[in-house]
Order: C-alpha cells, then sequence, then structure tokens
C-alpha cells in the first residue's frame, strides 16, 4: 500500500509548494502588476488552489477505499469466528467474547493501518 501511494503524496506536496510560490508571488508582485495582470494571476492561484484541493479529496477516498479493502478479509474471518464459537459456547461465554471480538474489531475499523501491513 505504501508503494501505491507514495509517489500520489509527492505529487500533492509539489503541488501545494507550487500554491504556496504563487501566492508568495502574488503578495510580492501586488503593487507592480496592472490590474489585469493581477487578475489573471489570482484566476490561476484559484484554481490552482482548487485543483489541489480536489487531488487531496480524491487521494484520501483512495486510501481510506483501499484500507477498507485490505480490511475485509478481517471483517468476513471475525464473522465465521463468531459463528463457530456461538455453536461452541453456552450463551453467557459468548457474550463476553463477541465484546472483546467487537471492541478489537472496531478498533481495526477505525485505525486500520496501525494493524495491516503497509
Amino acid at each position: 500500500m505504501k508503494a501505491k501511494f507514495t509517489p500520489m503524496e509527492k505529487d500533492l506536496k509539489k503541488d501545494g509548494e507550487a500554491i504556496k510560490k504563487l501566492e508568495a508571488e502574488l503578495k510580492n508582485q501586488d503593487l507592480a502588476l496592472k490590474l489585469e495582470a493581477k487578475q489573471d494571476k489570482q484566476r490561476e492561484f484559484r484554481r490552482l488552489a482548487r485543483d489541489y484541493q480536489d487531488s487531496v479529496a480524491a487521494y484520501r477516498q483512495k486510501r481510506q477505499m483501499e484500507q477498507q479493502k485490505l480490511g475485509q478479509p478481517i471483517v468476513e474471518k471475525s464473522s465465521k469466528s463468531c459463528l463457530n464459537m456461538a455453536r461452541l459456547m453456552d450463551t453467557r461465554l459468548f457474550l463476553r467474547w463477541l465484546q472483546v471480538v467487537c471492541l478489537s474489531l472496531a478498533m481495526v475499523l477505525i485505525s486500520p493501518s496501525r494493524l495491516l501491513p503497509s
């Protein structure tokens, strides 16, 4: 997963730096630019910032989907284990065991990157 997302992270970082550079240029050239040139630069800055925000949102969505996809086998195995344990245990013991499993599963779903390989 790390190999898949590292190039995307680098591209996003590069784009963010380009936006910061353009913003600095706008501030430095504010008085020197004519109104039309200034408006063109501001439009370019807004377009780049919007594109960057869209890219970051797409990156986050792809990463979240990948994490969910990697966590799916864990969910399936847990479900099968629950059914098997229900057949073997009495009700009280099964309910206590199920609490532990649910808490563990919730931790995986909240932060799968801590428990899944990169």
